[in-house]
C-alpha cells in the first residue's frame, strides 16, 4: 500500500514534542534574562557606589549614596549639600536609580551592618565610608559592609530572603571604601 501522507496521530505527536521544546526553551531564556538582571544591576550599584566614593576624594567634598527607607528598591546619589551628583551619562540629569524597575531587583538590609534607621553610607572627603542617619554624628564603619540585592519573583511585592532566592552580594571595605561584588 502506497502512503502519502501522515496520520492525525504522528501529527499530533509531532506538534507535542514541538510544543514541550518551545515551552522549555522559553523557561530557560526567561531565567538566563532574571541572572542577567541581576548581575546588571549590581554592577550599577556597584559602580555608583564607587563613583560617589571617587568623587568624594576627587573633588575633596563629602557624598552620600541615600536607599530609600521603606523597601529600598531605589537609590540617590548626593553631595555634601544634598544636591544630586552628576550623572556621567546624562549631564543634565540627576543620578537617582530605581533597580526594582530597571533591573527588577531590590536591596535586602538583613545582613547588612548598615543599621535599619541609617540607609545612607557617607563618603568623607579623603573617601572613607561612614554610616549615616540623620541628627546622628557620622559612624566610620568597623567591619565590612554588605548589601544584599535580591532578585524579586514578582516586581510588584518583596520577598522574604531565603536561600531559593537569587541574589548578590556587594561589599564595601571599612577604611578604603573599595567595593567588590561577590
Amino acid at each position: 500500500m502506497n502512503r502519502r501522507g501522515f496520520t492525525m496521530i504522528e501529527l499530533i505527536v509531532v506538534l507535542t514534542v514541538g510544543g514541550i521544546l518551545a515551552i522549555l526553551g522559553t523557561m530557560a531564556s526567561v531565567n538566563t534574562l532574571r541572572a542577567i538582571q541581576l548581575t546588571d544591576g549590581s554592577m550599577k550599584l556597584a559602580n555608583d557606589i564607587s563613583y560617589a566614593q571617587k568623587y568624594a576624594s576627587s573633588f575633596y567634598i563629602q557624598t552620600m549614596v541615600t536607599f530609600e527607607a521603606s523597601r529600598a528598591r531605589f537609590y540617590t546619589l548626593s553631595g555634601a549639600t544634598l544636591r544630586s551628583l552628576p550623572n556621567p551619562a546624562k549631564p543634565t540629569a540627576q543620578l537617582i536609580c530605581n533597580l526594582n524597575t530597571d533591573f527588577g531587583i531590590g536591596i535586602n538590609f538583613n545582613n547588612s551592618v548598615i543599621p535599619s534607621s541609617a540607609r545612607s553610607i557617607l563618603f568623607l572627603p579623603n573617601g572613607t565610608p561612614c554610616q549615616y542617619s540623620t541628627g546622628t554624628p557620622k559612624i566610620p564603619l568597623a567591619s565590612e559592609t554588605s548589601l544584599c540585592l535580591v532578585r524579586y519573583a514578582d516586581r510588584s511585592k518583596t520577598v522574604p530572603f531565603s536561600s531559593s532566592v537569587k541574589f548578590k552580594t556587594i561589599t564595601i571595605q571599612p577604611n578604603t571604601g573599595m567595593v567588590k561584588i561577590l
